[in-house]
């Protein structure tokens, strides 16, 4: 199937847009435009140009919203449209889509037709973890219930040593912690890890939670995402 090639190649649009055909060969149409309207609004979004009747007018690089229709103009741009079906097939996306243990994710993004990021307590991302990496292409994590803990000027995550830590908000499970990117390329040697910033210590979870989730997929798959490598 088709669904493998994407999660092989994720940054392929040509795989995903043969997925849609394939999903519109079996009858599912809703899903099979859902990809292929995120596919062209990816692209859209990725470009300065709008055009309207005809006349190219460039948008401003920032918030993506071409000059016409921030002036209050009406304009008909093809990539305005592509926002507002893409708006109503979320809705569908969110009701059909979803993995059955979706009530445990308190929220998901959806790029180009699959799920891209997800955020979820640190149980059920590892409950579920090999489910959702083998139906979807993720690239970020963010575990709701983890926070690193603050030690002077930096922050750290420190590998559970017992039981008695798994409620701890900065403690991560061995095979967490040991996925951290370390410099070097090499499993963190210590049992804490600090960063100058919270967000470089979710930043570094996040890398170790899709090298997790990539291991335990169905078929495994090596961590190459250019976006969070």
């Amino acid at each position: 199937m088709l669904r493998l090639a994407v999660l092989l190649d994720p940054d392929d649009d040509l795989v995903r847009l043969a997925f849609a055909d394939e999903l519109e060969a079996t009858g599912d149409l809703p899903r099979a435009e859902f990809v292929r309207v995120q596919v062209e609004l990816a692209n859209w979004q990725a470009s300065d140009l709008c055009v309207h009747n005809n006349r190219p007018h460039y948008r401003p690089r920032l918030g993506k919203t071409c000059i016409t229709f921030r002036q209050g103009g009406n304009c008909a741009c093809k990539g305005h449209a592509l926002r507002e079906r893409n708006r109503l097939l979320l809705n569908v996306a969110h009701h059909h889509w979803l993995p059955a243990y979706a009530p445990g994710m308190e929220a998901t993004a959806w790029t180009r037709g699959f799920i891209d990021s997800v955020r979820l307590e640190r149980e059920t991302f590892m409950q579920h973890a090999a489910a959702l990496f083998s139906a979807h292409p993720i690239r970020s994590v963010i575990l709701t219930d983890r926070d690193p803990c603050p030690a002077g000027a930096s922050y750290f995550w420190a590998r559970e040593t017992s039981p008695v830590y798994l409620d701890c908000s900065w403690c991560l499970p061995a095979d967490l912690f040991d996925l951290l990117p370390y410099p070097g390329g090499i499993a963190c040697p210590y049992s804490n890890y600090s960063f100058v910033t919270p967000a470089d210590g979710h930043d570094a979870l996040s890398i170790a939670c899709v090298r997790y989730g990539l291991g335990l997929a169905d078929p495994p798959r090596e961590f190459a995402f250019r976006k969070v490598a």
